[in-house]
């Protein structure tokens, strides 16, 4: 099933060009959006929030500020899964 991603402005924005090479048709990953884009400098919560409106997953480094913000609004609806690559 094709995903949006809505990546954070921590993460490199080569990643959306890699991840394009590798589903040049967007069957996987329709829309990928980064943050420096569209909402540089913004804080936590609205990137947290419009990933959630957009239905997207939210690529960060940035784990201890959205977990946090994920246990401070738990009454926001978002899909939540938190995986250490390290």
């Amino acid at each position: 099933m094709p995903q949006n991603l809505y990546l954070d402005e921590c993460v490199s924005p080569l990643l959306k060009d890699r991840l394009r090479l590798h589903d040049p048709h967007a069957l996987h990953f329709p829309p990928i959006e980064h943050a420096s884009l569209t909402a540089r400098g913004h804080a936590d919560p609205l990137h947290l929030k419009y990933a959630a409106q957009m239905q997207a997953v939210f690529v960060t480094h940035n784990i201890p500020h959205f977990l946090w913000l994920h246990r401070r609004t738990e009454s926001t609806r978002h899909a939540s899964r938190t995986k250490s690559l390290t």
